[in-house]
């Protein structure tokens, strides 16, 4: 095993170099495919499709906003739905992301730029309904702290405890690190977190990503999971005897300049992702590049 994963790694090294050298890799700016049409949405810092809704989506504001969520379609519309779901009880200090968890949703207030909170948490929250719900009120709060994790800050090489991506996989919550001290990714896992008490992921990989991480999604099925990254996007192929650390799996990539994308979602075999400037991109999964 320890052989197949040095292996694997290398092939990824080797496809970074060739992306980074060769002037004839494909041109990487694409081209937005919407726009999020609701004002209030500023700056789109996690997305997620609904469980319950069908062609719903959930996204919410980056770090300081309003303690809200943002129900929309694909192409950014929000016709018939909600203007603004409030979350009852909690606040947003910097929120990265979300995810389905047990039938309702995981918000990630677990964005740590300067690596010194002591206060990183997940919030768990009943679906709302999209049509006419103005609030929805605070399920469980699970306190994160990182098990690997032991100065507030760390050495600025150290910094690698930034969080900006999670995703789910039946009572999994996977976790990925948005280094700071270098561009690798770790990759922790949490199942059965307990509410109002200190949960420690298990710290289970790390991998060389070339960029720093901004968000995650995983399929229903658990099969495949997407990482979006400033310089693209991976999407890991669970092989069948796969175990969880997705950096074991089979890998395609696809290179591009999006601006500042923060938001990834899978949904009928396209990633659907949206950056800080309100664009939204469609990528079919069968246009990545398979290692």
């Amino acid at each position: 095993m320890k052989t197949h994963r040095a292996l694997h790694q290398i092939t990824i090294s080797l496809f970074l170099l060739m992306i980074c050298a060769c002037s004839s890799w494909p041109e990487m700016t694409i081209t937005p495919s919407h726009q999020i049409q609701a004002s209030n949405i500023a700056e789109s810092s996690g997305l997620v499709h609904s469980s319950k809704h069908p062609g719903i989506f959930w996204t919410h504001n980056d770090s300081g906003g309003d303690p809200e969520l943002y129900p929309m379609q694909k192409d950014g519309t929000h016709q018939g739905l909600a203007d603004t779901i409030t979350i009852k009880g909690v606040e947003n200090i910097d929120w990265e992301d979300i995810a389905r968890y047990q039938g309702g949703l995981l918000i990630a207030d677990l964005g740590n730029n300067a690596n010194d909170r002591k206060d990183l948490r997940l919030y768990h929250i009943a679906e709302p309904d999209p049509t006419k719900d103005a609030s929805v009120a605070l399920l469980a709060t699970y306190p994160i702290t990182w098990p690997d994790q032991k100065a507030f800050p760390p050495k600025e090489k150290d910094q690698n405890f930034d969080c900006e991506a999670i995703y789910t996989i039946g009572k999994t919550i996977y976790f990925l690190s948005k280094n700071r001290g270098n561009t690798k990714a770790k990759l922790y896992s949490l199942e059965n977190p307990k509410a109002n008490s200190t949960n420690k992921p298990k710290l289970i990989g790390e991998s060389e990503l070339n960029a720093q991480v901004t968000a995650a999604d995983a399929t229903d099925d658990g099969k495949q999971v997407a990482i979006l990254t400033y310089k693209g996007v991976w999407v890991y192929n669970r092989p069948k005897d796969g175990k969880e650390n997705i950096f074991d799996w089979k890998i395609s990539y696809k290179n591009f300049d999006a601006r500042q994308v923060e938001a990834i979602a899978i949904h009928d075999k396209v990633l659907i992702i949206t950056n800080e400037q309100g664009d939204i991109f469609h990528i079919p999964m069968e246009t990545l590049t398979s290692l």
